[in-house]
């Protein structure tokens, strides 16, 4: 038996963990821990985790990063005592807590005991279903089909999840030392039933793929998530459009929102409202996305919610406390606006052959703050995202044996706050 349990250890399938450069974190593999009830399917858990008894009795798991190097393996008490399924993984890096539903896979709640705050919080891939021009156009006026300069929704309708609603997302969590690393999958498997009979055939069939990532670093003030969205493909002869959305109903942001200003100002934006003249906006998603370069916001008198990007990007939001980010598309049809083709970029680089269309990554940059500490986070994390330190090799001359080689660093202080005094919030009250 011995035996047998040694090579079933042996078989299981590696989990890697991130390591930042320079740092001496090795890859682990955290073992699973010994609960005394079973998680549900879609879930699973590497590295150590607590329980308690959280609201009306019901069972939470828990989870913080402990600043070391290496994870804390001791036992874990008290856990037999606990009576009940958990309802919600609450992971904490000692500034921010996130939780997540285990029934659901998704993110449904934030909070800080730093800053006193706690507000409901979902992160999801959408996607929208690109025109093709057939619709029939206001006013008489040409039917215009979305591509390469055009973004036009189908018939104007909404963004919908890339996940079926009714379907758990597969979540899976990594506790190691400074590091607490989310994976959520989310597949659109078309019904229910398809996740639990046959989850590899549902992944095979999906529409859309989408991957999110959420890293939560020891005493780090952001949220990092690294997204991964493709291949898209064609539905019923219509492209789609793929959008991540950070849903923060509590933040009472009406129909105002802020973008950057080529990485520099930001300006506020009102939905359906420009400033020079009366809009007519036939395209209520379209008329209101705006570009960005380094970040977007919503705020109210009490909250601040921001995404710092790592790219250009299209961004908006349509309802009060949303921002949602364009991060992939894929056309059927050419727009007629100069580039005389549809927006199909394969993987195989080639047209018309029938190839996968192309998997996008990227990472943003969560923060949540007062609307008072929010403009030097903002910064901080602008100027972080689009100057990150820079790794350069080169060939020593010499061919002498060198002894142990030891870390050096460039860096012999802390780089000083680019905001500090900090400025006065660049967030006013809109009129």
């Amino acid at each position: 038996q011995a035996a047998a349990a040694a090579a079933a250890a042996a078989a299981k399938p590696k989990t890697p963990v991130h390591r930042p450069v320079g740092g001496p974190l090795p890859l682990l593999t955290p073992p699973e821990p010994e609960l005394p009830f079973e998680l549900p399917p879609h879930v699973t858990i590497h590295g150590r985790v607590n329980a308690t008894a959280g609201e009306k009795g019901r069972t939470r798991l828990f989870a913080r990063t402990s600043g070391l190097v290496r994870p804390n393996m001791a036992p874990i008490p008290g856990l037999s005592r606990l009576k009940g399924k958990p309802g919600s993984l609450r992971l904490s890096n000692g500034v921010i807590t996130l939780a997540y539903s285990l029934p659901t896979g998704r993110l449904i709640k934030a909070m800080s005991r730093k800053e006193g705050w706690a507000m409901p919080l979902a992160l999801e891939p959408y996607s929208y279903l690109s025109s093709i021009g057939t619709e029939t156009a206001a006013g008489g006026a040409r039917p215009q089909a979305a591509g390469a300069y055009i973004f036009r929704s189908h018939n104007a309708a909404n963004a919908t999840p890339i996940a079926n609603p009714g379907v758990p997302v597969r979540l899976h969590v990594v506790v190691a030392g400074p590091l607490i690393e989310v994976r959520q999958d989310f597949l659109d498997y078309g019904n229910p039933a398809g996740y639990a009979a046959d989850p590899g055939a549902a992944l095979n069939t999906a529409n859309v793929y989408a991957q999110l990532t959420t890293r939560l670093w020891h005493g780090s003030d952001a949220v990092e998530v690294e997204w991964t969205v493709g291949p898209l493909v064609e539905s019923n002869g219509l492209g789609q459009d793929a959008v991540i959305r950070v849903s923060a109903p509590a933040v009472r942001s009406g129909r105002t929102f802020w973008t950057d200003s080529n990485g520099r100002e930001v300006v506020l934006r009102r939905r359906h409202y420009r400033a020079g003249w009366n809009l007519e906006c036939k395209q209520p998603q379209a008329c209101n996305y705006y570009p960005i370069t380094a970040a977007a916001a919503v705020v109210d008198a009490s909250m601040a919610v921001a995404l710092v990007t790592d790219r250009a990007q299209g961004a908006t939001s349509l309802a009060p406390g949303d921002l949602e980010v364009m991060v992939h598309r894929r056309s059927t049809r050419d727009d007629f606006r100069g580039v005389s083709e549809a927006l199909q970029e394969n993987i195989c680089n080639c047209h018309g052959c029938g190839c996968a269309s192309m998997i996008v990554r990227g990472v943003f940059r969560l923060l949540l703050a007062r609307p008072t500490h929010i403009a030097p986070l903002l910064r901080d994390h602008m100027q972080r995202a689009n100057d990150p330190p820079q790794l350069v090799m080169a060939q020593l001359a010499v061919r002498a044996v060198l002894p142990t080689p030891t870390p050096q660093y460039g860096v012999q202080a802390t780089i000083p706050n680019t905001t500090s005094p900090p400025p006065p919030p660049p967030f006013p009250p809109p009129p």
